[in-house]
């Protein structure tokens, strides 16, 4: 069976000391994770995920404090909305999601760190090397870096606990079905958009043009390619009677 890299992110307070205690209890499980010590699961951002990805690791495990008793309180609770916008930001290009996985474990729980630890390697060896699956993965996770490093998105992300659960200043708050739904169509998007903007990086393009590559109709180009200009990512330049549209370089 394959043996996949695994990168393990772990919180400082549970899960690092159940792994911990796993050790000195000299419990036995698959060597494939490389350990990376967090202070809390909610410190995961979205695009260390990819990063790991992009680096060469078939899966990534993230392990935090069991829900209600996060040393920070809230911290695993944003941990949740992170890491499931994460899954679906890599079902949206086509790799698949479960090669994420977000699991609890507390200081005091070895048996269950080994068992989880033992479960994810043999799930991620069936699923195969992430290059072999996907030989263009490194484009593919670029433009989910680029997606969720917009504003809106961390904006939307990191509210997302305070908007399903807790409310706004006037305590109202968002059905989590409707909450993921709104954000689903914001991915969807920021991918579109991102692919326009990789698309006219080296050469300016008319609509019509980026209309005909990305098969698409050209007034939905149009109603991005505006969205793009009033956020200041593309220029309008002329060429004779053609308008083109062009990244505006940072």
């Amino acid at each position: 069976m394959y043996e996949p890299k695994i990168f393990a992110f772990l919180c400082n307070w549970c899960s690092y000391a159940g792994a911990d205690l796993a050790g000195v209890s000299r419990l036995q499980y698959p060597t494939n994770i490389r350990i990376i010590r967090v202070m809390c699961s909610g410190r995961i951002d979205p695009y260390f995920l990819f990063e790991a990805l992009r680096l060469g690791s078939d899966g990534i495990l993230i392990t935090g404090c069991h829900p209600a008793d996060c040393h920070y309180i809230s911290g695993n609770y944003n941990a949740i909305y992170k890491i499931l916008f994460a899954k679906k930001l890599l079902e949206k290009v086509g790799i698949n999601p479960e090669r994420i996985k977000l699991d609890w474990v507390s200081a005091s729980e070895a048996e269950r760190f080994r068992n989880i630890v033992t479960s994810y390697t043999e799930n991620t060896a069936k699923l195969g090397p992430l290059t072999e699956e996907h030989p263009d993965f490194e484009s593919r996770l670029k433009l989910l870096q680029d997606v969720c490093s917009d504003f809106n998105f961390r904006w939307l992300v990191g509210k997302s606990r305070e908007l399903i659960h807790l409310g706004n200043v006037y305590n109202e708050t968002i059905p989590e079905e409707e909450y993921v739904d709104l954000l689903d169509k914001i991915l969807d998007a920021e991918l579109l958009r991102h692919k326009i903007l990789n698309l006219i990086k080296e050469e300016p393009k008319t609509a019509v043009d980026i209309a005909k590559a990305m098969e698409m109709t050209p007034n939905l180009i149009m109603k991005h390619l505006l969205a793009l200009k009033t956020k200041q990512k593309v220029q309008i330049q002329m060429f004779g009677h053609d308008a083109k549209f062009a990244v505006i370089e940072e």
